[in-house]
């Protein structure tokens, strides 16, 4: 049976569990992650290398280029022995978080295309930016962007200069 998640909507525990990874940060996915773990045998998990205070880095070139990292969340497999139901879960769930994921690097490659000024320090401020438009040219909706948003932080490098973390909400907060 499905639980009522916001109003009157009954929402399936997979999809409450996928908008909270929508609205989780780096830390929350992963305690998402280990609850998933406990309550289906089907999944396997590879840990993350390190773990990341931010849920993205940006680093500024010598020559000007931006590159971007997004924070190691392990990574979800499917045991292979796993009964049919099991599975089917625990296939979801890992299609789920790659989804999340690949949201999350378009997100942020766009918004390094519209915030490069501030981001390569040419600039003091982000520059104001809707998030309508960048829905827009992502394809997705406004609500979708400003869960992505929600919570995640960003750590800026830049050569010869102190680390910068910021909310990334900040590089797409006007409507």
């Amino acid at each position: 049976m499905a639980e009522s998640f916001e109003g009157d909507v009954n929402l399936t525990p997979q999809l409450q569990l996928a908008i909270r990874m929508l609205q989780g940060n780096h830390g929350e996915m992963l305690e998402w992650i280990q609850e998933a773990l406990r309550s289906n045998p089907a999944l396997r998990w590879r840990q993350p290398v390190t773990v990341a205070t931010a849920d993205a880095e940006v680093r500024l070139g010598e020559t000007g280029e931006l590159s971007l990292t997004l924070a190691d969340e392990g990574e979800l497999s499917v045991v292979a022995s796993a009964d049919d139901s099991e599975r089917r879960t625990a296939e979801w769930l890992v299609s789920a978080a790659a989804r999340r994921r690949r949201s999350i690097e378009r997100l942020m490659e766009a918004l390094m295309a519209h915030q490069r000024a501030f981001l390569s320090g040419q600039e003091a401020a982000p520059e104001e930016l809707s998030h309508r438009v960048v829905a827009a040219e992502l394809g997705y909706h406004a609500s979708t962007i400003e869960r992505l948003l929600q919570g995640k932080c960003l750590r800026i490098l830049r050569p010869g200069a102190s680390p910068i973390e910021i909310e990334i909400a900040s590089l797409a907060g006007t409507d």
